[in-house]
Order: structure tokens, then sequence, then C-alpha cells
């Protein structure tokens, strides 16, 4: 026996399929989040004439279609598959992400703001709640609509 293990036998395998969904998803978002910032960077870097917004919307971009491939193949795998073989497809999927996503960002916006302007609350508070609305409005609205089966169809 070496290391705990016999001769011949494999190390165990880390099964990140087996966490729960919403852990799923947090993780695709702390994923998407490093990749929008790397985007940014590099853009900003790398292209110091173009507008900075112009860059972060393409950062954002980037983040939104790796989110929806990891969501649709990681934290939504066992939903997406249900809606291909019920006749769903994936553009329409990726349409619906899209649509929660850009209500996602504008929930997140939205939150910001009444938080921290007209409550008053500190920015990390308001960052905090918008972070945390937009993760459970982000986690029902892809679980229910975004990769949601069709109904069957009548015989």
């Amino acid at each position: 026996m070496v290391g705990g293990m016999h001769p011949g036998e494999s190390a165990p395998r880390l099964r990140l399929g087996g966490l729960p969904q919403a852990v799923r998803f947090g993780l695709v978002g702390v994923v998407n989040t490093l990749l929008d910032w790397a985007v940014f960077w590099a853009g900003t870097r790398a292209l110091p004439a173009v507008p900075a917004w112009r860059i972060k919307a393409l950062s954002f971009a980037c983040g939104v279609a790796c989110s929806f491939l990891l969501n649709s193949r990681f934290t939504f795998r066992a939903e997406a598959e249900r809606m291909t073989a019920r006749g769903g497809r994936v553009h329409h999927a990726a349409a619906r992400f899209l649509v929660v996503s850009l209500g996602c960002l504008a929930a997140n916006a939205g939150v910001f703001q009444l938080v921290t302007v007209p409550v008053g609350a500190p920015r990390w508070a308001g960052i905090l709640l918008a972070t945390g609305t937009t993760f459970v409005l982000g986690l029902v609205l892809n679980r229910i609509w975004t990769f949601r089966a069709p109904a069957p169809k009548a015989p």
C-alpha cells in the first residue's frame, strides 16, 4: 500500500457534478468573472486607444458566452439534456440565457443603485446585496426558463 492506496488502484476522482446545483452555478460565476476581468485587463493594455467601456462590453460578452457553455454542460446539464431530448434547440436556450444575463445585469445595477443612493448604505453592502440578488435570480430563471424542456408533443 502506497499513500493509502493499493497497487493498481487509482486516486479518487474529484466529482464536481455531485456538488449542489447552486454551488456549481457559483463556481461557474467565479470562472466567468475571472475571464471578464482578464479580457478587460488585456484589452485595455493591448488597445489603449479603444474606449474602456467598449472593451468592458466585449469582456462582459466573453463572460456571458463562457457562462452559457459551462452552465449548459455543468450546472444545468440534466436540464439541458432533457431539453434537447424533447426537441428543444440549443440556440433557443442561448437566446433565453442572454435575456436572463441582461436582466441580471440590470437587476444588479438597480439593486446597487437603490441600496447605495436612496438608502445610503456603503458600496460594499450594495455590492453584496446586488450580487446575492442576481445570483438567486439567475439560478432560478436559468433553471425554470432557460433550460426548460418543451412540452411533450401529443401523439
